[in-house]
């Protein structure tokens, strides 16, 4: 039991500095996902006073925080599903619809996070194992352990901070991480679900785009791979441009040039 009223179900994920449970609440009969972090870290404790600002469809809510003499507990709602690697690895190929309505509500939360707060939050670790895919493919974006907001001040970051594969160049030294870092690890994360391929595994670079254009829109592949561009400059200046970009995608998708007059002639000739 954790603070008498949790039971715990399961230990999802366990390293030197916290546990995350799923529990159930022994009243209320509801999940709840508990995540246990040990005082002494003080940095994590900037995941609470963030996750106590957010209000997003996309980010399962704080229910709670507690304390005991050792720990600090940060209780949120339970996402129900599978995360993305897993959900990814059910499946023989994500289709364009797909991918499309991914892009979109992963572009959307992010934006919420840099644009639609009065302090910007980047949130330096996106990866298929930190996003949640339920049953109608509905996406929760979950563990705000590195978070931080943002400081355009700061020349580079203290701390080297993210995961390989994922994480934008800048983040190991280089300069400081910032909303362009985020747009990296998006680009990554969805270069992910089309090629299955994580960069820090050989070849150690991402595989020509032309090997997906067979199998998605050349626009859309374009959009992935200027996100996951190494040069921060060449990737798209913001989220709010990526999700316009994406919003002409699915108005071409759903209505159509019209063919010139005689084509259509050609192709249906009884009208």
């Amino acid at each position: 039991m954790i603070c008498g009223k949790y039971l715990i179900l399961e230990c999802l994920h366990q390293n030197e500095s916290n546990t995350v449970y799923l529990t159930e609440h022994q009243t209320l009969h509801t999940k709840r996902i508990i995540k246990q972090m040990k005082k002494q870290e003080n940095f994590q404790l900037a995941e609470v006073e963030i996750l106590k600002e957010l209000s997003h469809i996309h980010i399962p809510k704080i229910i709670d925080v507690l304390e005991d003499e050792s720990f600090v507990y940060l209780i949120r709602e339970y996402a129900e599903g599978k995360n993305m690697e897993e959900w990814l690895a059910g499946k023989e190929k994500v289709m364009e619809e797909e991918l499309v309505s991914i892009a979109g509500q992963l572009a959307d939360v992010l934006c919420y996070l840099h644009e639609g707060l009065e302090k910007p939050i980047i949130y330096r670790d996106l990866k298929p194992e930190n996003i949640i895919v339920d049953s109608h493919q509905n996406l929760f974006l979950v563990d705000f352990g590195i978070a931080r907001y943002a400081t355009p001040e700061r020349q580079k970051d203290t701390l080297f901070l993210g995961t390989k594969a994922y994480a934008a160049p800048e983040q190991f030294g280089v300069l400081r991480s910032d909303e362009k870092s985020d747009i990296y690890a998006y680009g990554m994360t969805l270069y992910y679900l089309i090629s299955r391929h994580k960069i820090s595994t050989p070849p150690y670079k991402r595989l020509e785009p032309r090997n997906w254009k067979k199998l998605y829109t050349e626009e859309l592949i374009d959009l992935i791979y200027r996100c996951g561009e190494p040069q921060r400059e060449q990737r798209p200046d913001s989220f709010s441009e990526i999700i316009r970009q994406l919003k002409e995608m699915q108005q071409k998708t759903e209505n159509p040039e019209p063919l010139p007059e005689q084509a259509a002639v050609y192709l249906d000739r009884k009208s």
